[in-house]
């Protein structure tokens, strides 16, 4: 067992003071501090291998890009709007699939192809089919924003999808969580397709890869991680007056960029129309979980829940070739900062609590009936409970405390930087929160663990 020789010091001095006389029981310091040592003795008990001489930030840095009007400020927020949905099948030839293999090879790089893009709702519906999985290991799912509307999830890997090697011959399912490419030479391809009508007109929209294997890990057409592909032929099967594109997909920043991992098929007549990225905003984030030790022993740190944003803005910057080429160059980009955004995720504590981070201040009361628990059941990880800018946040130092009301009694918690047992841990947004009295797994409080999730 990993133990701070702070931590014990602290125990034993606070049985003592409590042990002297009874009055010390009334004295609210002598009574924190027989609360931080019977949290520290539970903890220990619980994760008797965690060292307490370390910070209690994971964050791994990564980034996530939405656009000016669906950042995160909006993105939760435009959900009355309804659409239809309508699953069907379409099978492709297998030439399609010859001119994926031809064109994009499995590692090379292939980024110059396209650029950051996204697009607009049609009048009409169109149909997204999946057509395509390559070489890789990586399980994920295929999502769509739209304005007004919100996060749209459309497709998990290997699902309804299958191939036939020859003519009349038997189908193969793809499976999802291996690494089960399409071979080359196949004679069609079997899809589950899934055509949207009803969607907010002229409306902004993008796609992303959703990695579950990998925390949840975002890939998105706004940061080149998606290409939309020209000079395929045209599928025997689409439509009549329906024009198609494909989408080749990367699932890891930093990879080999060969966007051949996953590719889809979308039609419609027309298609959504595409356009490059000239302004997006980047959100750097934190997901603080805190307990506010109305109970001592769950360690679901799901007590308060709240996600905080360092946001910069950016203007794109496109080199245009004689030939009217355009590329990305990322060192003529421009930036400017944005006011820090926090959002309230769940509250799954019946005690009143006062947020602060940075200068700004948040109560629950103020908001919320503070005895009711939100959003740590039947999860909705998309939930956004309230936001705010906060100015004065820190991305570095987590300058974000709480303070709880017990018995009409103040105790302040906040972000330690090690020595003691945490009441408030630090971990990327796209981490799953806890449900109800089911403790966050020992692996959490181990950093190489983070590390190791994204490789």
């Amino acid at each position: 067992m990993k133990v701070s020789l702070k931590s014990l010091t602290a125990v034993c001095a606070v049985f003592c003071i409590v042990g002297c006389s009874s009055k010390d029981l009334y004295d609210e310091k002598a009574v924190e501090m027989k609360e931080d040592a019977t949290y520290t003795d539970n903890f220990l008990k619980k994760y008797p291998n965690v060292d307490l001489n370390q910070d209690w930030d994971y964050t791994t840095g990564q980034v996530t890009y939405s656009l000016p009007s669906s950042s995160s400020s909006t993105r939760a927020l435009t959900r009355d709007a309804s659409y239809e949905l309508t699953n069907g099948e379409f099978i492709l030839e297998g030439t399609v699939n010859d001119y994926m293999r031809k064109n994009m090879k499995a590692g090379k790089n292939n980024s110059g192809k396209g650029n950051p893009f996204y697009m607009k709702v049609p009048e009409n519906p169109f149909t997204i089919v999946p057509i395509f999985q390559g070489n890789a290991e990586y399980v994920w799912e295929l999502w769509m924003y739209v304005e007004g509307i919100g996060d749209i999830k459309v497709w998990s890997k290997g699902e309804g999808l299958s191939y036939q090697e020859k003519e009349n011959g038997s189908w193969t399912q793809i499976q999802a969580g291996v690494q089960d490419p399409i071979p080359n030479n196949v004679f069609a391809i079997k899809s589950t397709s899934y055509t949207f009508s009803g969607l907010p007109v002229g409306k902004n929209m993008y796609f992303y890869l959703k990695v579950t294997s990998k925390n949840n890990m975002i890939c998105s057409s706004l940061n080149q991680m998606m290409l939309t592909l020209d000079g395929f032929p045209t599928p025997k099967n689409l439509p009549a007056d329906n024009t198609a594109m494909i989408v080749g997909c990367e699932d890891q920043p930093g990879g080999d960029y060969d966007y051949e991992d996953m590719v889809f098929m979308v039609y419609g007549n027309p298609t959504p129309p595409v356009y490059e990225v000239e302004e997006r905003i980047e959100e750097k984030g934190k997901r603080y979980m805190m307990e506010d030790l109305g109970g001592m022993d769950d360690f679901d740190f799901n007590d308060i829940v709240v996600d905080v944003y360092k946001r910069t803005k950016q203007i794109l910057w496109y080199d245009v070739k004689e030939n009217g080429e355009r590329k990305l160059n990322e060192s003529k980009t421009t930036t400017k900062e944005m006011t820090p955004l926090a959002i309230v995720r769940a509250m799954g504590g019946t005690l009143d609590f006062t947020l602060t981070i940075g200068n700004k201040t948040w109560t629950k009361s103020d908001n919320f009936n503070f005895k009711e628990m939100l959003n740590t059941r039947n999860i909705d990880w998309n939930k956004n409970l309230d936001e705010f800018e906060v100015e004065g946040w820190n991305y570095n130092s987590n300058n974000v405390s709480v303070t709880v009301v017990s018995d009409g009694k103040e105790r302040k918690i906040k972000f330690e930087n090690g020595g003691t047992a945490p009441m408030i841990i630090a971990v990327d947004p796209t981490t799953h929160w806890m449900e109800e009295r089911e403790a966050v797994p020992a692996d959490w409080f181990t950093k190489d663990w983070w590390v190791k999730s994204y490789e």
